[in-house]
């Protein structure tokens, strides 16, 4: 079962947020784990910080139908930049997420977001006598550039919405082995305790 996946995008390779959850496993940025800690690592995220990361996501999510509705401006691309930062600087800190090495996806914000790149989206969508996304000619550089962009964008929609189905699944997970006396609060913890020991 995959929660959280982002798509490669014609050449472009980007830094994806993956999560395959495989019998009593998870596979994790290619690495394999035991599932109780990740499910330890979800049951312990404080509410506050669940709650900024959906509702971040959520005004992402806003400013993603914006672009699709409205004419381009600055504002809005800087708004969509100034979101996906505050997303990662959220999930950087907490886990299971920091396990992810995202500060890749720092540099991928610069090169679709940057200041010189939204002087280039200005220039492309003046020179247009629509500058709205849906009027960007197909088979140019800039309907290309604009599919990364765009899967780019939902792939930070997703990942905080799917936080919350992360949640879920963790929560279904330690219900069902707790009241079948597999494990315990106690063994989670050690599974974690002994996982952060290996990372050091």
């Amino acid at each position: 079962m995959n929660l959280i996946e982002t798509k490669f995008v014609g050449d472009a390779n980007f830094y994806k947020f993956s999560v395959d959850f495989v019998g009593d496993d998870f596979i994790l940025g290619g690495k394999t784990l035991p599932l109780g800690i990740i499910t330890h690592d979800i049951l312990n995220i404080p509410a506050d910080k669940l709650l900024s990361v959906f509702k971040t996501g959520d005004k992402l999510n806003d400013l993603y139908n914006r672009l699709n509705a409205e004419n381009y401006s600055d504002e809005l691309f800087v708004s969509i930049r100034e979101t996906v930062e505050r997303i990662l600087n959220l999930i950087g800190k907490i886990k299971p997420f920091s396990y992810f090495n995202i500060s890749e996806e720092y540099e991928h914000i610069d090169l679709l977001l940057g200041d010189d790149k939204i002087k280039e989206w200005q220039r492309s969508f003046s020179s247009m006598p629509i500058p709205n996304i849906n009027f960007v000619p197909e088979g140019t550089a800039m309907h290309d550039h604009f599919i990364v962009l765009t899967e780019f964008i939902k792939s930070y929609i997703y990942l905080c919405a799917d936080t919350f189905n992360f949640y879920k699944v963790a929560m279904m997970y330690f219900v069902n082995l707790t009241e079948n006396g597999f494990r315990d609060k106690v063994l989670l913890a050690v599974l974690q305790k002994n996982f952060s020991e290996e990372k050091k």
